[in-house]
């Protein structure tokens, strides 16, 4: 399952609201990244009655974008025949649709319509190109974060304090540390002779998905205004509701295959569970989905710096008060901020399927034990028959229950104001979970520069991100 979504995702930036969070006009939603942001902000009060973002990144696999305007005129075309030629052929399909399924190519796609040494093996069609292969040292993983905003408010209290509310669904999934051999033999059905009777070290192995609602209070505060230096700081206090969560986890997980039938070695510490309803479901009412988890909390922490050179400037005197700042525009030359975000999560009770166990066989092991394993319940049911029969397979203790953090990570900006309305920012966003936790999800760590236009109306910003 795992390694199919690696060939069928996107690449795509992996941080929500990228480029409008580090906007000065990005309001209740530039405290997602920072929470001291809005205060002293350009405004009053900001609503935000609905928003959606949906990304994805893998550095398994990318598109050859040069042949992508091909592929798009092509993929209409109904069907290609036996010689290789595009024909309408009923009940067939297109090869060119068939983009998502294929790591490599080899097909000819000029201005023919036809494929050279078109054959039954899906290999020679595609558009995706793999990224790896069984020589490659960087392992590969998928990272994909939803996030729905329902309601989200703030509004100032006076010129130095700001309060807020912010509900949001959320969801992030991730598959990390995969090595490349593993793929490569998942791909082939371990018929790969080059990778056998030789010991191969997974390490660590790791899938994770939580989705929940988040319910927060916030609140921010101007901490120092003396003219040429400005600082700001501020939290986010979050309650936490579960609805969905999943791990699969490995650690020091190394084997050796005789071939494709046998492993002359296997060995490692493996865990794997789901939040309870997960794979059975809850009847759909039309409501939302119930709580699958305790009630848990979060945390955002933010800090901001602005230097202000030309401050005199934006000061002003009316109807006999003095000294007064312009609030609708931008005072600073150098912004910087310092954030702590998503710290906290929740207490899940473990579905049916879940175990923790140990494995340490040295001796030839046939892998057609998992044949009948079609299911996660029959894989499920095979372990368990593994542990009481086999000595060389042990149970973990297991309490029932397991706590799943929620994806904590350090996030660093930079904003120059150059020129009016012309910005360049630089945010930099660093998970810190422990690779080792199988309870938890992460965000993918990330360096954006952004240029922009940013004014009260209207707003352009080109971001650039570097994903890791």
């Amino acid at each position: 399952m795992a390694l199919a979504i690696l060939g069928t995702s996107f690449t795509g930036m992996s941080q929500a609201y990228l480029g409008v969070h580090s906007s000065n006009y990005a309001g209740v939603m530039g405290t997602d990244l920072n929470p001291a942001s809005f205060v002293d902000g350009r405004f009053k009060v900001d609503i935000n009655l609905g928003s959606f973002n949906f990304n994805a990144y893998t550095n398994a696999g990318s598109f050859d974008t040069k042949d992508m305007p091909k592929w798009w005129t092509k993929s209409f075309k109904s069907d290609v025949n036996a010689q290789g030629n595009i024909e309408n052929i009923p009940g067939g399909s297109n090869p060119y649709n068939d983009w998502s399924l294929v790591p490599n190519y080899q097909n000819d796609i000029s201005g023919n319509d036809s494929l050279t040494g078109y054959s039954s093996d899906i290999d020679a069609l595609g558009y995706i190109l793999r990224n790896y292969s069984q020589d490659s040292d960087k392992t590969v993983g998928f990272y994909n974060n939803m996030q729905v905003d329902v309601l989200n408010f703030m509004f100032h209290i006076n010129p130095k304090i700001a309060v807020g509310f912010a509900g949001k669904f959320r969801s992030v999934t991730n598959i990390d540390d995969v090595d490349p051999k593993l793929a490569v033999l998942a791909e082939n059905d371990l018929e790969v002779p080059s990778l056998w009777n030789q010991t191969l070290n997974e390490e660590l192995l790791n899938l994770n998905h939580l989705s929940w609602m988040e319910y927060g209070i916030i609140y921010s505060q101007v901490l120092k205004d003396d003219g040429e230096h400005f600082m700001k700081m501020g939290g986010k206090v979050k309650w936490l509701s579960g609805y969905t969560s999943a791990y699969i986890h490995t650690n020091n997980f190394s084997y050796n295959l005789q071939n494709s039938d046998t492993s002359l070695n296997l060995s490692g510490d493996f865990d794997y569970g789901h939040s309870t309803g997960l794979l059975n479901g809850d009847p759909i009412d039309g409501t939302l989905p119930k709580s699958a988890s305790k009630f848990g909390l979060g945390l955002d922490l933010g800090f901001v710096y602005e230097w202000r050179p030309d401050w005199k400037e934006y000061k002003y005197d009316m109807d006999g008060e003095t000294n007064i700042w312009r609030r609708d525009q931008d005072k600073y030359k150098i912004r910087v901020g310092a954030s702590l975000l998503d710290l906290g999560g929740m207490k899940f009770e473990k579905g049916s399927l879940a175990n923790d166990f140990s494995v340490n066989s040295n001796n030839a092991f046939d892998l057609h034990v998992f044949d009948d394993a079609d299911s996660i319940a029959g894989f499920d049911y095979l372990v368990d028959s593994l542990i009481a029969n086999d000595p060389s397979w042990t149970s973990q203790s297991d309490d029932g229950t397991y706590f799943m953090s929620t994806p904590t990570a350090i996030s660093l900006q930079f904003d120059y104001h150059i020129w009016k309305w012309f910005y360049v920012n630089a945010t930099g966003v660093i998970s810190v979970q422990n690779r080792k936790n199988p309870h938890r999800v992460r965000v993918a760590n990330q360096v954006s520069v952004t240029p922009s236009f940013d004014y009260a109306w209207a707003g352009i910003g080109i971001p650039m991100s570097y994903n890791v």
